[in-house]
């Protein structure tokens, strides 16, 4: 899972053209997403990706992307993208892909929350980055 993180975080980035940008990306199981997702977001079922910024990125001023800036690597940490593995496993399944590709989508979704996109706004890079990062349908 590390190098489909890896390609689909280095791909958005230079989609973006945006330097020492990451995010930490977790996997959990079905339990600890569903717990998460009541706790954060009032909802009482699983789901398949949280993203859980540390600043409204769009919007943050210099201060607070200094307070989110590694002053040793100069890396920008956005904050946390959580995957549910076995919701991931089923969606694959359902839309007739491979996990990696879907895990890749979760991570780009994840990503471009992370960024400060709206579901309408991400529409039009998720093929385009993951076709260039090598996870297509």
């Amino acid at each position: 899972m590390d190098k489909i993180v890896q390609d689909v975080l280095a791909c958005a980035t230079k989609h973006f053209a945006l330097e020492n940008i990451s995010a930490d990306v977790s996997f959990v199981d079905a339990d600890e997403i569903k717990t998460l997702n009541s706790v954060h977001r009032g909802k009482d079922n699983e789901t398949d990706v949280l993203s859980f910024p540390l600043v409204d990125y769009k919007n943050a001023t210099e201060i607070e992307i200094a307070s989110i800036t590694n002053p040793d690597t100069k890396t920008i940490m956005l904050g946390d993208i959580i995957i549910c593995a076995e919701v991931a496993k089923l969606q694959a399944e359902e839309y007739g892909h491979s996990l990696e590709r879907e895990t890749a989508f979760l991570i780009l979704h994840g990503f471009l929350h992370l960024l400060g996109y709206a579901h309408d706004e991400m529409e039009s890079v998720y093929e385009e980055i993951l076709t260039k990062a090598g996870y297509v349908r």
